[in-house]
């Protein structure tokens, strides 16, 4: 079981693990990786509303859709309205959450 021992770790190395550690573990994993433009300011082009999550993982019908945060930093208020209603399905990680429930939650035994 690989444990998460560097909480100074950056937002994105984080969001790599568990990426990692979902598709070992046979989770659908989807990430949308913003684009850097000549400004040096980052952008994920979409339509709809600004703030959803970072992260959607599906497995055997179950879904998990979570916003990724450091351990320190919480939702932006565009964040919080797409947590809100996302209700069960939406939650927030931080690596802090690693080993007692990221890492427990990516790796039990598909329903």
């Amino acid at each position: 079981m690989t444990r998460w021992s560097s909480l100074t770790e950056s937002e994105d190395d984080y969001l790599d693990k568990i990426l990692d550690t979902a598709l070992r573990n046979q989770w659908m994993a989807v990430h949308f990786i913003p684009a850097i433009v000549a400004s040096g300011r980052r952008i994920t082009p979409f339509k709809g509303l600004r703030g959803f999550p970072d992260l959607v993982l599906a497995r055997e019908g179950e879904v998990l859709i979570p916003e990724i945060k450091k351990d320190g930093q919480y939702p932006k208020p565009d964040q919080r309205r797409w947590l809100h209603h996302l209700g069960d399905l939406g939650r927030v990680w931080r690596p802090s959450d690693w080993n007692d429930v990221v890492l427990p939650t990516l790796t039990r035994r598909a329903a």
